[in-house]
């Protein structure tokens, strides 16, 4: 039975040290990721992915990736993310991936490793063609609301309750079981500006700014109230699960996310449009460009 190697032996990654994102290919190093999976998620054996799944990813158009701390002449597993590869609906069904499962250990959070695994990933997708990165996390998660909002520029087109099932594999319960379906176009302005790339491309439109139309908050101690199972935390979904099933039958995407000055969390809602990201681009003037652009994209609109 492989056992994941506790080898961190600080909750910093340190600057002498250096960090290498590749494919993890190997049985050892599928294994690996399992392993920080139920460290990272704690769940029973029955909820846990076995390396198969894994391994059939790598075999069918999809990926995992894993980041690595290379120190003192050892390699140390600190995150890893499992894409899948999907097939969009309708004639023209483009290729996406689907990034089902991502995780980072514990003692190496905030130090935006997961943005450089998300780079990486958008990386390899672009090399592959693909200009789409679908996902579903948790929106009572604030810290993975900012990354994946705020520094990915990925939009929440639709919500799901009770997504999963009120029950687990193993039958336990889960609480929080509505999930946010994201989309990120890896190639647009909007995402180039996230993510800190070059956005000599925006034009005089500017960025993607859409119109705010609805905001769902949450309070400042839903952090704190998870973590300590207050039952005010499963009062708090469940108004944040009303008013965003609300939003998406208004056909309403999460566009963007702050936090207020006292904690309180919100998501902002409008309507949202793909011409509006492609009119930020200074080749959106070139008609061919667009009609191109749109064909390749048609089905995901949908």
């Amino acid at each position: 039975m492989f056992t994941f190697n506790h080898r961190y032996a600080s909750t910093n990654v340190s600057k002498s040290s250096s960090i290498i994102i590749k494919p993890c290919n190997t049985h050892e190093e599928l294994d690996e990721c399992v392993a920080l999976q139920k460290l990272v998620w704690k769940q029973s054996s029955l909820d846990i992915m076995p390396r198969r799944s894994f391994l059939i990813a790598n075999k069918t158009g999809g990926i995992v990736l894993g980041v690595y701390n290379n120190h003192e002449n050892s390699r140390v597993l600190l995150g890893f993310v499992l894409s899948l590869a999907g097939i969009l609906p309708g004639k023209s069904g483009g290729i996406f991936w689907h990034a089902e499962m991502s995780g980072i250990h514990p003692d190496v959070r905030n130090q935006h490793i997961g943005q450089q695994l998300f780079c990486k990933l958008r990386d390899y997708a672009l090399s592959r063609n693909i200009k789409l990165i679908k996902y579903n996390f948790d929106p009572t998660e604030i810290r993975n609301a900012h990354i994946y909002i705020n520094r990915t520029g990925s939009i929440g087109r639709q919500y799901s309750s009770n997504h999963y099932g009120l029950f687990s594999p193993s039958r336990d319960p889960v609480p929080f079981a509505g999930r946010l379906h994201m989309e990120c176009w890896l190639d647009s302005p909007h995402t180039h500006r996230c993510l800190g790339l070059d956005t000599s491309n925006i034009n005089r439109y500017g960025t993607y700014k859409p119109k705010i139309i609805k905001e769902v908050s949450l309070p400042a101690e839903m952090g704190q109230w998870k973590s300590t199972k207050d039952k005010r935390a499963i009062d708090a979904y469940q108004k944040l699960d009303k008013h965003l099933s609300e939003a998406s039958d208004q056909n309403l995407s999460v566009v963007g996310f702050r936090k207020e000055r006292d904690g309180t969390s919100v998501y902002e809602l409008g309507n949202f449009n793909l011409n509006d990201i492609l009119r930020c681009n200074s080749f959106s003037n070139n008609l061919s460009y667009v009609k191109k652009f749109k064909n390749n994209f048609r089905s995901m609109l949908t």
